[in-house]
C-alpha cells in the first residue's frame, strides 16, 4: 500500500471514530441528567474529540502537501472543514451542558447557604463560598495607553476562567471592544 493510500485509510479510520464519538456525545447530551458519571462521559468525549481533531488536522496537512490536482485539493479542504466543524459544534454543546450544570450547582449552593452536598465536599474538601461584588470590566476603546490594563483585567477575569467556553470568552471580548485603534 502506498504512503498516500495509507494516510487516507488512517484519516478515514479517525473520521469514522470521530463520527462514533460525536453520536455518543449527542446521545449523552440528549439524555443528560446531571450525574457525575454523565459529566465524566461528556468530559471524556470532549477530550477525545479535541485529540482526534488535532490528529486529523495533521493528517490533512500531510495529505494536502502531496496533492497536485486543484479540484482534489478543494474537495479535501472542504471535507476536512466539515469534519472540524462537526467536532467544534459538539464540543460547544458539551461545554454548554456542563456550564449549565455548574451554574445550577452554584445557584443551588447559594440558596442553601453554607450547606454543600457530599459530592461537592468530596471534590472540593474546603468549600468557601464568599459573596464577591459583581465584576465589571472596563471596555477597550482603542487607546494604546489603556491596552495593558484592559488586557490584564480581561485575562484574569475571562481568558483564564476555565468555567467559560471559548465561544463565551470570545463573546465577552467582542462586547468589551469598541471604537477604533488610535496611534
Amino acid at each position: 500500500m502506498s504512503v498516500e493510500k495509507s494516510k487516507k485509510a488512517i484519516r478515514r479510520g479517525n473520521q469514522a471514530f470521530v463520527t462514533k464519538v460525536i453520536q455518543t456525545a449527542e446521545t449523552a447530551i440528549a439524555k443528560f441528567g446531571g450525574t457525575q458519571t454523565e459529566k465524566d462521559i461528556l468530559e471524556g468525549n470532549k477530550v477525545t474529540l479535541m485529540d482526534k481533531k488535532e490528529s486529523i488536522k495533521k493528517l490533512d496537512e500531510d495529505m494536502l502537501n502531496g496533492i497536485e490536482d486543484e479540484g482534489k485539493i478543494t474537495e479535501d479542504i472542504f471535507q476536512a472543514g466539515e469534519v472540524g466543524e462537526s467536532i467544534n459544534r459538539v464540543i460547544v454543546k458539551i461545554d454548554n451542558v456542563l456550564k449549565a450544570v455548574r451554574m445550577r450547582s452554584v445557584t443551588s449552593q447559594e440558596g442553601l447557604g453554607a450547606s454543600v452536598s457530599n459530592e461537592t465536599q468530596h471534590m472540593y474538601p474546603h468549600p468557601t463560598l464568599a459573596k464577591l461584588p459583581k465584576l465589571s470590566l472596563t471596555k477597550f476603546t482603542g487607546n494604546p495607553t489603556d491596552w495593558q490594563s484592559f488586557y490584564d483585567s480581561y485575562t484574569a477575569a475571562v481568558h483564564n476562567n476555565d468555567t467559560l467556553s471559548k465561544v463565551d470568552k470570545f463573546n465577552y471580548l467582542k462586547a468589551l471592544l469598541e471604537g477604533t485603534l488610535t496611534f
